[in-house]
């Protein structure tokens, strides 16, 4: 197989295929990084001499995360049994130089033998069947529990479990692990469409609770039996109250109720805007917020500056409660950007898009104003300089943010998806970017709009925000969507 090694956050290369056709290739590429928000959690809540077991590792996204955090001192045990996926991990971590992980290639079941694992164009979908095809491998399956006696897998802080359907399987091959560890378990609990169904009740019969990301990336908040997840919550969190006990004591997990009282001095919230580099350039007229926004303002101010996580998501809970009414309304351009920047911060992404495509309507029509404070729907937009007028500035906010949110990648993005309009608009602006550059060029080449890159100034310097500019700069100069140049053999 032909690889192409891409580097992401935390200083990584990942060698994947080279080859658009590749879920991982193009969303690394795209994104220089995972699409999931979990990832950036956990690079902050693993620490040095941890031990973590990633199971579904694919070309090693999460086990590099996982073996930088640990350090030499930790151990990460990473799980994929495709055979042609094994050796690309096995690439990964050699160019990586991280020797702390032991990588097997094996399938965790309820069982020990040989199973069938189905080979899909994105090994991202591989997954274990019932019977050999004609795109299946056999490959060697078994438990949790067998690989800890075998390997000593003990002592474990973190497992990453991601194993496309068959994550219940795994748990209950592995009654003894799950009994004895006191790991934080992240979990895929929706796989493709549907609901990970019975997953999160398996964790609860054995002593864990159940927690979902907010922030988007800060804190672990409960996730109650029944609640409704966002359809685009994919992960969630399970440990046993030791754990979390631990976690909360870090500052990285939030205990009980996250509806206490927030203040609702609307002066509280009008400063912190007023500290923002943006708000200089608002009128001095608009600096007066309706009711529900001068609350949702003052609260949003407690998420940002708490004393505690507790009252920092009590905060944000609260101007979620005060903004999402106002969707049932005639809401102001501003009240619709706060309300798609908490409702995203809350894990509400469903709703952050239904406030940003009426934001967008309103521009279309040429009805946007800004006559009050608020933030930019896109937390980059944070550290910007205002060019000009206030509403554009919130239009392209709002433009960056349903392109990124609407989808987890442009890759799942067909040709009718009016992304490709909001692109082209947004990068003619003065807040364009490399990010959004290189997803434009992407979405191009996937739907056949354009064969190859087009150089562009963005993409061909190297800056925090645009790791690969080599190999940007590389397929342009060759007329290419993958340089040929940089690509590699895995044998």
């Amino acid at each position: 197989m032909q690889s192409l090694r891409v580097r992401i956050a935390g200083d990584n290369l990942v060698s994947v295929p080279a080859s658009l056709t590749c879920l991982t290739t193009y969303v690394l590429l795209e994104q220089e990084d995972w699409f999931e928000k979990e990832i950036a959690w956990v690079r902050r809540a693993i620490m040095p001499g941890m031990r973590a077991v990633d199971i579904g590792a694919n070309y090693g996204v999460y086990s590099v995360a996982l073996a930088r955090a640990v350090g030499t001192a930790g151990r990460v045990w990473a799980y994929e049994p495709s055979t042609v996926t094994h050796r690309a991990l096995l690439q990964t971590l050699s160019q990586n130089k991280l020797g702390q992980v032991d990588a097997q290639a094996c399938a965790l079941s309820d069982f020990e033998g040989t199973g069938q694992l189905s080979i899909e164009q994105s090994s991202e979908l591989n997954s274990l069947v019932a019977t050999q095809a004609d795109r299946t491998e056999p490959v060697a399956v078994t438990t949790l529990d067998a690989e800890s006696e075998r390997l000593g897998i003990r002592d474990i802080d973190f497992v990453k479990l991601d194993a496309e359907g068959a994550e219940l399987g795994i748990i209950q091959g592995a009654p003894r692990f799950f009994e004895s560890e006191d790991p934080l378990v992240m979990f895929e609990v929706t796989h493709g469409t549907t609901a990970n169904a019975g997953l999160p009740d398996a964790f609860r019969e054995r002593g864990f609770g159940l927690f979902r990301l907010v922030g988007p990336s800060r804190l672990l908040v409960p996730s109650p039996a029944g609640e409704r997840l966002d359809r685009f919550e994919l992960n969630l969190f399970a440990c046993k109250p030791g754990c979390a006990a631990a976690l909360a004591q870090r500052g990285l997990l939030v205990h009980g109720p996250t509806h206490a009282a927030a203040p609702t001095q609307v002066s509280d919230g009008i400063a912190a805007f007023e500290a923002q580099a943006f708000a200089s350039s608002w009128p001095r007229g608009a600096r007066v917020p309706g009711a529900a926004l001068g609350r949702a303002l003052s609260a949003y101010s407690q998420w940002l500056a708490g004393a505690t996580p507790l009252e920092r998501v009590a905060g944000l809970t609260r101007a979620l409660a005060e903004l999402e009414p106002e969707l049932q309304r005639t809401p102001s351009a501003a009240t619709l950007s706060m309300l798609a920047r908490v409702a995203f911060e809350s894990a509400r992404r469903e709703l952050a898009v239904a406030a940003l495509g009426r934001l967008l309507a309103m521009a279309s029509r040429g009805q946007l104003q800004i006559t009050e404070p608020c933030w930019p729907a896109s937390a980059r937009f944070d550290t910007l300089t205002v060019a000009g007028d206030p509403a554009g500035f919130i239009v392209a906010s709002a433009i960056e943010a349903i392109v990124s949110w609407f989808v987890f990648s442009s890759y799942f993005a067909d040709a009718n998806n009016p992304s490709f309009g909001f692109l082209d608009r947004l990068q003619q602006t003065p807040y364009a970017s490399a990010p959004m550059e290189r997803r434009r060029q992407l979405q191009l080449i996937r739907t056949g709009r354009a064969s190859a890159v087009t150089a562009h100034p963005l993409l061909a310097h190297a800056a925090p925000n645009n790791l690969n500019a080599d190999l940007w700069r590389q397929a342009a100069a060759e007329g290419t969507s993958i340089p040929r140049s940089l690509m590699t053999e895995i044998r």
